[in-house]
């Protein structure tokens, strides 16, 4: 029996990484898993996350159902060694830190509107947009370098659909 294709797509924070994943899903028949779906049990409740087993039991759990294939957006470097084995491709989406920056700020309009200064939210977005500010790669190239898994860097500015194309053309050459 072939194995199904798994591919993770990693990068900072506002890359497009769930959305490129979405859509490539789509267009290659895979199943498209979001990583923060298994860490938070409610929709953007990053105060209270599952525990890293938990959420890895999860997401092998969807894995596991997939059928002919699946495309995870999101960091999974803290969740199980047993989910890199079912890895064939690392995608590792690039943007220059202004334009992460900028979509990272357009999202948390979408998702929470105009908070108002001084509410816990609108200080624990500021929060989170410090961080996003000064994440560096390191520990994402760190975490790629000991999977021994083919990693194929991409333009997170390029097409969605020329995205995807540079991604299926990768995975015929595996």
């Amino acid at each position: 029996m072939k194995n199904k294709t798994g591919i993770v797509l990693v990068g900072l924070n506002g890359s497009g990484k769930s959305t490129l994943a979405k859509y490539a899903g789509k267009k290659l028949g895979f199943d498209a898993l979001e990583v923060e779906d298994y860490w938070f049990e409610k929709q953007h409740d990053y105060r209270n996350p599952r525990t890293s087993s938990k959420a890895s039991r999860l997401m092998m759990d969807a894995i596991t159902q997939s059928t002919n294939g699946f495309i995870i957006g999101g960091n999974i470097s803290s969740l199980s060694k047993e989910l890199v084995l079912k890895l064939s491709l690392i995608v590792y989406v690039d943007v220059e830190k202004e334009l992460r920056i900028q979509r990272v700020i357009q999202r948390d309009k979408e998702r929470y509107g105009s908070l108002e200064k001084g509410t816990s939210l609108y200080n624990e977005r500021q929060d989170f947009l410090t961080f996003v500010q000064s994440r560096t790669p390191n520990v994402i190239f760190s975490w790629m370098e000991r999977t021994n898994i083919p990693v194929l860097k991409i333009d997170g500015k390029a097409t969605l659909e020329k995205n995807t194309e540079i991604i299926q053309q990768r995975l015929l050459s595996l």
